[in-house]
């Protein structure tokens, strides 16, 4: 065979060899294998469905698994299809993370990452039956019903809609919400048949299947949810009527309604009420309950209160249902025939009347004295703060004799209201729903007002023993507030310890708050004390008030003033000389005065205040003999600090 024939089949051969990978490359490369991808997770059937994506086999494992190399494999019969993997095995309690690669990466290098949620861990349903009487028959009872659940959050809770239901163990589920047919939702109407005989009811929360890829981020994180475990929801019976014990307190004006219950008034002034409302009592301390908050209208004191008929039950909790109905029935409130009058007993009354009759002990004792009190005709009184008519919160103390009754005035407190009325007619119980009682009459009122006993506001007294400008010391007494009589004018004694004070004559004032006492010591009496710090004052008045508590004084001596740090030198004119300040306290002030020698000054002393101020160094016109006074004093006060007085020779002037 010649060269040339070797080089022509050499070169068909590479021509062959070129058109096949032409023809055979392409569909190699169509149908290689790559990664394998997550179509969607069933939560509902918990199955995942796997994209082939051309793989043959899928190998999978649990997060910790791949960790170890511990993978399973699944041969798969169509590789461009899909395949289900079951996930019924993994635990519910808590999330899974799966792992999931297909032969294109055999090494598992860069598996697929997919998070399985857990299972809601808790779910409470609860049933609030307060508002099912208020809402229509065919609505649903997503009003009343409570969910909590370890899923879900502020933003996005877990909603009625989220819920599915049965009746019984062996019921068929529906959504609570959203059923084609409207009759498996679960409404009012439903819930108030099975409040008949009460029964069980089961929810759950819903599962929320992942429906395709775009459901998983890059994480293998989704918003699939699993079914709740199921839990059950009684549904109670309606409760019987609440018995009637006690009824109404006809003396304090309250009913025994309580929390846990609910009342309307259905009849008042003899007037039947249209269409009463339900009132709820939510308050656990509100027990007995004031009638004036249940009638609302009336207030039993001053006016009478008006009759009135009212319904009360145990009102619908979360936990049952509304009870059947009790009633309690009153009459128009009484009136009491006679009022209060201050002053003693006449020696002649009216038999027919019940009057009160009210005097005072000094200004110790509040008298009351109620000629038509017996024991089958009591009266009852209270003292009370001037404004308040919390009648059932008041004291009420019994009178049952014609003989006089003394209140302290620790109790019977001055501008406090003293209250009288006859007492109530004891509750009579017609059966064990139907009450019927009258109450206590209205009452009649006085404001108590002793004599205005003297009053001080705290106050501190200051005095300098020999000094004649140190002011004489004196104290303010308030003798009474406008339209009060004073039940003192005028001191006995002012003491310190057991030495008495003498004191002027008392000087008086009265303004729009009352009357007052200006009450001086004499100057004469104070030199003669002890000196004395902070010390009481006992204060005796002509009617033998007596205080000790109020008024304190202090007794004091001058002291001397320092003795300054200066010294004189010629001046820088002739005729002068200058004084200079060695060690100048900061903040204080300097002056000098030339004459004659000064002594004897103390810290009371002060300085006028046109002597001008020196500075340390300045001229001073002087002659031979005289002496140059320098004073330190408070730059505020003007009270000398320290002096010195220099006398003044030839060798201090400057000639």
């Amino acid at each position: 065979m010649d060269q040339g024939y070797k080089r022509r089949l050499q070169l068909v051969a590479v021509i062959c060899c070129a058109m096949a990978m032409l023809f055979v490359l392409p569909k190699q490369t169509a149908f290689a294998a790559t990664q394998v991808s997550i179509a969607r997770i069933d939560y509902s059937e918990e199955n995942i469905i796997v994209n082939n994506n051309g793989n043959s086999k899928i190998y999978f494992a649990s997060e910790a698994e791949a960790d170890k190399g511990v993978w399973e494999e699944i041969a798969v019969a169509n590789p461009s299809g899909t395949t289900e993997i079951d996930l019924s095995y993994l635990s519910a309690t808590k999330a899974n993370t799966l792992m999931f690669a297909g032969e294109s990466d055999a090494d598992k290098k860069d598996p697929v990452r997919v998070i399985i949620n857990e299972r809601a861990k808790k779910l409470e349903v609860t049933v609030n039956y307060e508002k099912a009487d208020d809402l229509p028959a065919n609505a649903s009872i997503a009003e009343l019903v409570n969910i909590q659940a370890t899923i879900g959050n502020g933003d996005f809770p877990i909603k009625f809609i989220d819920l599915e239901w049965k009746k019984g163990e062996g019921g068929t589920w529906y959504k609570c919400i959203g059923n084609t047919d409207a009759s498996k939702n679960l409404t009012v109407d439903k819930l108030q048949r099975y409040m008949i005989k009460g029964t069980t009811l089961y929810f759950r929360i819903a599962a929320i299947d992942v429906t395709s890829a775009a459901g998983i981020d890059q994480y293998g994180r989704n918003n699939g949810r699993r079914y709740s475990d199921d839990i059950k929801v009684k549904i109670t019976k309606r409760p019987t009527a609440p018995r009637v014990v006690k009824g109404i307190d006809g003396s304090k004006f309250t009913a025994t309604l309580k929390y846990g219950q609910e009342y309307r008034v259905t009849s008042l002034n003899g007037t039947v009420v249209p269409n009463p409302v339900w009132v709820r009592i939510t308050d656990k301390k509100v027990k007995p309950m004031d009638l004036t908050e249940v009638v609302g209208s009336g207030d039993g004191y001053y006016s009478n209160f008006p009759s009135v008929t009212i319904e009360y039950r145990d009102y619908a909790t979360s936990k049952k249902a509304a009870s059947k109905i009790s009633t309690i029935s009153m009459p128009e409130q009484r009136e009491p025939n006679g009022v209060i009058i201050k002053g003693d007993v006449p020696n002649v009354i009216d038999p027919t009347k019940e009057d009160v009759y009210v005097s005072y002990s000094g200004n110790k004792y509040l008298v009351i004295t109620i000629p038509s009190a017996s024991s089958s005709k009591p009266y009852e009184y209270a003292i009370m703060k001037t404004g308040d008519t919390d009648y059932s919160k008041a004291k009420w103390s019994t009178i049952s004799k014609n003989s006089s009754v003394k209140i302290s005035s620790t109790k019977a407190r001055d501008d406090y209201e003293l209250v009288v009325r006859l007492k109530e007619i004891k509750n009579k119980e017609v059966a064990s729903t139907l009450l019927k009682v009258d109450g206590s009459t209205t009452d009649v009122s006085y404001t108590i007002t002793y004599p205005s006993v003297p009053s001080f506001e705290p106050q501190l007294l200051e005095y300098m023993k020999g000094e004649s400008y140190s002011p004489e010391p004196y104290f303010i007494v308030k003798l009474n507030d406008p339209g009060k009589i004073p039940s003192e004018t005028k001191i006995e004694s002012v003491k310190l310890g057991t030495k008495e004070i003498e004191i002027y004559p008392e000087e008086y004032a009265t303004d729009s708050t009352g009357s007052y006492m200006k009450v001086t010591l004499k100057r004469d009496s104070l030199n003669s004390m002890a000196i004395c710090t902070n010390k009481l004052l006992t204060i005796t008045f002509k009617n033998k008030t007596v205080n000790k508590t109020s008024v304190r004084i202090t007794i004091t001596t001058p002291k001397a003033a320092a003795s300054l740090d200066a010294t004189a030198a010629p001046g820088s004119a002739v005729g002068t000389t200058a004084v200079t300040l060695n060690a100048p306290t900061a903040g204080n002030i300097y002056v000098v005065e030339v004459g004659t020698k000064v002594t004897g000054k103390t810290t009371s002393d002060k300085v006028d205040g046109a002597v001008p101020q020196y500075t340390s160094g300045s001229d001073i016109s002087v002659t031979a003999g005289q002496y140059v006074t320098i004073y330190e004093i408070n730059a505020t006060t003007r009270n000398i600090v320290a002096f010195k007085s220099i006398e003044i020779s030839a060798s201090h002037i400057k000639n």
